[in-house]
């Protein structure tokens, strides 16, 4: 009855507090390292909105520090290192152990990591660290089945990691899966419909881009409140033929 009053409170500092006199009851338990894991990372997303409004001109974070054996350390920092312990231990115990081949809650596992390595266009400077957030993706997308908002973060993370290595086709083959899907289901469908058109004008896919252009103009009557124009004529020609 406690663990599931912790859970439930809503101040994420709290809950990880009261989750954290907890090590030594639970720690054998998985979940309990996902909610604390997921604790911590909510705490250190509140610490680093605080810390970057805290930024004086140098760009030095000028507020919000602890002290730390004589070093100064960021609270961002030093939540975001509880929570990728926490859910390093809670994949290290989860992986290769799900029943069900869709899991929701490992594949938020897997994607909370990824974030804590996105949240840092330096940290994708690190091959090792492309890498592993590929993985965890790819993960993710592999056991979030047809959850909207899974696949949603998926193809988020996934146009990161293509507008980082510009010639990752893996990247862009799973951006394009993932977005097609969402608009399929009319989920958030402005947004993404967007992302799917700019995807294939970067990738100068005419073929692809024209389908996505039929498919959307078959269920909405401005085709451009769901895509990119391909250029300036384009958009003029159809924007004659709509008021036409």
């Amino acid at each position: 009855k406690i663990y599931n009053d912790i859970i439930a409170i809503t101040d994420p500092l709290s809950r990880f507090e009261s989750l954290r006199l907890l090590d030594d009851q639970f720690e054998a338990y998985p979940l309990f390292w996902y909610y604390k894991g997921r604790a911590a990372l909510e705490v250190a997303m509140a610490y680093r909105t605080e810390e970057m409004l805290a930024k004086g001109k140098d760009g030095e974070v000028c507020e919000l520090k602890l002290l730390n054996y004589g070093d100064e350390v960021s609270l961002y920092m030093l939540f975001r290192n509880e929570a990728k312990t926490a859910l390093d231990e809670f994949v290290k115990r989860q992986e290769g152990c799900q029943i069900f081949r869709t899991d929701v809650l490992t594949a938020s596992a897997y994607l909370d990591r990824a974030s804590l390595m996105l949240s840092d266009d330096k940290n994708l400077d690190d091959p090792k660290n492309v890498e592993q957030v590929r993985k965890d993706v790819n993960n993710a997308k592999k056991l979030g089945g047809t959850d909207l908002e899974i696949v949603q973060t998926c193809a988020m993370y996934y146009l990161k990691l293509y507008e980082k290595g510009g010639e990752d086709k893996g990247a862009f083959k799973n951006a394009e899966y993932c977005l097609r899907m969402l608009l399929n289901e009319d989920f958030n469908s402005e947004l993404n419909g967007r992302w799917l058109s700019q995807l294939y004008l970067s990738n100068e896919d005419v073929n692809q881009y024209e389908f996505l252009k039929a498919s959307i103009s078959a269920h909405h009557p401005f085709i451009y409140s769901l895509m990119l124009p391909k250029d300036a004529e384009s958009f003029k020609r159809d924007l004659m033929a709509y008021y036409n």
